[in-house]
């Protein structure tokens, strides 16, 4: 019989990420994306816990795969939250007018960015 690996995610099946036969027949894993992203939202996995077969290097490198996964997602948390809150309680309608006004207020004379182009007006 061939060696099995388990995987040790107890603290994974207690998330709901449970470990599942590995295709190979060589033990137990936490499915996941390419990404690390279980079946279960906010949960992620790397290195031998994703993949029994896994050495070292492509230990590391599941866990930096799954550490921008993860940054992605909560960037996108935060994305969602922002906008959401924009939505509930929008501001003044953007117009002309207003951009007007803001222009000017950061710019003032400048506002038109042409004079230093221009000969003579600098």
């Amino acid at each position: 019989m061939a060696p099995q690996f388990l995987a040790q995610g107890d603290v994974l099946a207690g998330l709901g990420a449970d470990p599942a036969p590995h295709p190979m027949d060589v033990g137990t894993y936490v499915p996941s994306d390419p990404g690390g992203a279980t079946d279960v939202p906010g949960v992620w996995v790397a290195g031998n816990v994703a993949d029994v077969t896994a050495g070292l290097v492509q230990a590391q490198a599941g866990g930096a795969t799954a550490a921008a996964a993860i940054n992605a997602d909560l960037v996108n948390a935060d994305t969602d939250e922002a906008l959401a809150r924009r939505r509930a309680a929008p501001r003044e309608d953007f117009s002309a007018a207003i951009e007007a006004q803001v222009t000017e207020h950061v710019l003032g004379e400048r506002r038109h960015g042409l004079d230093s182009l221009l000969p003579g007006t600098e």
